[in-house]
C-alpha cells in the first residue's frame, strides 16, 4: 500500500517472536509497552495533524494517564475513559468501547445493544468467511460460529499520550485449522487540546492453504434483505443520540431514516447530538484509503430511531476471494472529533493524510 507502512508493518511484527514475559517496560523513545511473549521493541512516535475546535477551552496534558488491564487498555482524561480497547481472548473481535471526544462526558458508540447484542462499539468484522457466519453471535456464550481468535497483542504507550496496538488475528469455524490470518496496527494519535484525535487501521491479511471467500448477505439490489451488505469496519453510535446527520465525500447527506445505502465515497461521516441535556456534539469520521480494494467503498448506512450504524462495506456489490497463501491489505482512518464538521474542513483532512 504505501513502503514505509509496509516496512514498518513487517519491523513490528517481530514484536511477536516469542522471548519470554515482559511486562511494563520502557524504551528508550520514552514508550511504556506490555506484550506477551514478546520482543521489546522501540519505534518513533507519528504525529498527525489534527483539527481544533477554536471554541472548546483548551484541555490539560496533565490531566491524561494510561489505564491497562490483562484485556484492555485504555486512555483516561481526568477519571474519564477516553478511548478503550477490549481484547479479551475469551470473546474474540477487538472493539473500542467506550470512545469519547477527550474531555466530554457523553459516548460516541454503544456496546451490545439490546436489538443487536453483537454490535461492539467501534471494531473490524467479516460477516461470513467460506459461508461460516463470523458476525452474529449466540447470545450466552458471546461467540460466533466463526472465531476471531487474538493470538498475540502488543501495545506501545507514549508518554505524549499517543499509542500503538498491534494483534496477530487468526480466523477459524469453531474447533477447526484457520484460515486466515491478519496482523492489525493500530496507530491512535495524541488528543488535540480540542480532544479530537485519529486512529489509523492497518490490516494485513493473508489466506491459509485454501481459496477464502469472504461474502455478505447480499443487499436488496441483489435480491437479499433490505438490511444486506455489511462487513468490515463498523460504527454502532451511541444510543443517546439524536439528530443524527450522516455526510460523505460526495456532498451527500442524510438525516432521516434508511437502511442500505450502498453509495461509493472516501469518506462517510456521522455527527449528532450526544447529550440532550447538554446539547454537546460530536462525531467519528470513516477514511477510506484510495488504495483498498473497490475504492471508493460503499457505505452501509442503518438509521432508525435510537439504531444509528456506518459500515466500510467493501463487499456491499460483490464478495472478495483470496487464493491460497494470497494476501489482502486495508487501511482506515477513524476521526473522532467534537461537533459537526463542515465537509470542505473533513476534506482537507482526508487530503492531508493521504497526500493526495
Amino acid at each position: 500500500m504505501q513502503t514505509n507502512n509496509l516496512k514498518e508493518s513487517l519491523l513490528l511484527t517481530l514484536v511477536f517472536i516469542a522471548v519470554g514475559h515482559l511486562l511494563w517496560s520502557t524504551t528508550a523513545s520514552g514508550a511504556r509497552l506490555v506484550s506477551k511473549n514478546s520482543l521489546t521493541l522501540a519505534s518513533k512516535n507519528s504525529h498527525h495533524s489534527t483539527l481544533l475546535n477554536k471554541k472548546t477551552k483548551a484541555l490539560k496534558k496533565s490531566e491524561y494517564s494510561w489505564q491497562q488491564t490483562d484485556t484492555s487498555t485504555a486512555l483516561l482524561y481526568g477519571q474519564k475513559v477516553v478511548w478503550q480497547l477490549n481484547h479479551h481472548k475469551k470473546y474474540d473481535k477487538p472493539y473500542f468501547y467506550p470512545v469519547r471526544v477527550a474531555g466530554q462526558e457523553a459516548e460516541l458508540a454503544a456496546l451490545s445493544p439490546a436489538d443487536h447484542p453483537w454490535h461492539r462499539g467501534l471494531w473490524f468484522t467479516w460477516k461470513l468467511i467460506n459461508e461460516v457466519n463470523y458476525w452474529e453471535e449466540n447470545p450466552k456464550t458471546r461467540l460466533s460460529a466463526g472465531r476471531t481468535n487474538i493470538k498475540n497483542i502488543a501495545v506501545m504507550l507514549n508518554k505524549d499520550y499517543s499509542a500503538k496496538i498491534i494483534l496477530e488475528i487468526s480466523y477459524a469455524p469453531e474447533a477447526k485449522p484457520e484460515v486466515l490470518t491478519e496482523t492489525r496496527i493500530i496507530s491512535i494519535s495524541a488528543p488535540n487540546k480540542s480532544g479530537n484525535y485519529f486512529m489509523d487501521w492497518n490490516l494485513d491479511f493473508k489466506a491459509g492453504n485454501e481459496l477464502v471467500v469472504l461474502d455478505r448477505t447480499p443487499p436488496q439490489s441483489q435480491g437479499g434483505p433490505v438490511y444486506g451488505g455489511y462487513a468490515g469496519l463498523s460504527l454502532r453510535a451511541s444510543q443517546n443520540l439524536t439528530q443524527p446527520l450522516y455526510s460523505d465525500a460526495t456532498g451527500w447527506k442524510n438525516s432521516q431514516g434508511l437502511v442500505g445505502h450502498g453509495q461509493r465515497a472516501q469518506w462517510m461521516d456521522l455527527s449528532g447530538v450526544l447529550d440532550a441535556k447538554t446539547k454537546v456534539k460530536g462525531g467519528i469520521t470513516m477514511f477510506n484509503h484510495p488504495a483498498n480494494p473497490n475504492s471508493p467503498v460503499p457505505w452501509y448506512v442503518y438509521e432508525d430511531k435510537q439504531f444509528s450504524f456506518i459500515n466500510a462495506a467493501l463487499l456491499f456489490d460483490k464478495p472478495l476471494t483470496l487464493k491460497p497463501t494470497e494476501q489482502l491489505k486495508l487501511a482506515y482512518r477513524v476521526f473522532i472529533h467534537s461537533g459537526v464538521i463542515s465537509n470542505n474542513v473533513i476534506d482537507q483532512a482526508y487530503k492531508s493524510y493521504f497526500k493526495i
